[in-house]
């Protein structure tokens, strides 16, 4: 348990005591997760078009994985905020923090580094394309303990300030 603790502190102590405290009411690791029901609840044409999501396998027995586009109109950095929501056996643990700030984790380098098209791993992100390809969750680089059940997540993405939303994702993502 100590290791656990020190894990968590390390990885989200300059962010939140609260989150810490959720994740340990999750003591056991889950051994494998499904994801599916991926979906685009909003997308602000001034900021984003030609946004698309798909959770699909490729074959019977195989991982279902993400695949995720979108045309960025405006040069992405502080002035985006991140809200990572997920909701798990009646609590709610969210995750808020402009894009800059985010993007310096080691875990999210990583996980952008394997997944994003182009491969970006520092602020700002120039307006273009980016694509997400075959993305499992939870990203296998971040060990978080959570117990088998239905986690419903939900990736927000706001302007700095105003709170008008660019990008509203959701998804299931069932732990087994």
């Amino acid at each position: 348990m100590t290791n656990f603790v020190t894990a968590i502190d390390f990885v989200y102590k300059p962010y939140h005591n609260i989150f810490k405290q959720c994740l340990l009411l999750f003591f056991f690791l889950a051994q494998k997760a499904n994801q599916g029901q991926s979906r685009i609840v909003y997308a602000n044409p001034k900021y984003v078009r030609n946004v698309h999501i798909l959770t699909a396998r490729a074959s019977k027995g195989k991982p279902y994985t993400t695949n995720f586009t979108m045309e960025a109109l405006t040069q992405i950095e502080d002035n985006i905020t991140m809200i990572a929501t997920y909701n798990f056996k009646g609590m709610k643990v969210q995750w808020k923090e402009t894009f800059c700030k985010i993007i310096r984790f080691k875990w999210v380098k990583d996980f952008v580094n394997e997944f994003f098209q182009p491969a970006i791993t520092r602020c700002p992100w120039p307006v273009g394309n980016y694509s997400i390809i075959d993305m499992e969750l939870p990203p296998k680089n971040l060990h978080l303990p959570l117990s088998q059940g239905k986690l419903d997540p939900s990736v927000d993405f706001l302007i700095t300030g105003t709170n008008t939303y660019v990008l509203r994702i959701t998804m299931l993502l069932v732990l087994t």
